[in-house]
């Protein structure tokens, strides 16, 4: 069985006290990710614009920012412990399945761009999250 995981995008829509991940983020494409990826029975880690890759389980307090360009260039270039937490992901699943805005992508496909699985519609969010919808349903 391949092993996969799944690559879910923060939301800017968060709660308002300390949190593990998976608590702290209140957003409709984060929360149907997180859906999706235990109904396909994948890993499942968090791209925080603030902190980087994050599990489900750490534990961090609400924070306002927001992936851009400026910090897409310091997670491929500034910061070598993100690249070797990357690399570590990459060696160990078959598939990576990322849910997140382009910007979250830019960084992964920099990295690994021959293991990267963009769920994302082009036809923008809510596109995205039918699409989430009907994949859960099915399984």
């Amino acid at each position: 069985m391949p092993r996969i995981l799944v690559v879910l995008g923060c939301s800017k829509e968060k709660a308002e006290q300390r949190l593990p991940v998976k608590n702290l983020y209140q957003g409709t494409l984060f929360k149907l990710g997180l859906e999706y990826a235990n109904s396909i029975g994948a890993d499942v880690r968090v791209m925080s614009a603030l902190h980087g890759i994050v599990g489900l389980d750490d534990v961090l307090d609400p924070y306002n920012l927001k992936m851009s360009r400026e910090r897409t260039k310091i997670f491929k270039h500034e910061r070598p412990k993100f690249a070797f937490e990357l690399g570590r992901l990459y060696e160990h699943y078959d598939r990576i399945i990322i849910i997140a805005g382009r910007l979250y992508r830019d960084v992964f496909e920099h990295f690994m761009p021959d293991k990267i699985e963009n769920f994302m519609c082009s036809e923008g969010i809510g596109a995205t999250l039918k699409k989430l919808k009907g994949e859960i349903r099915k399984i």
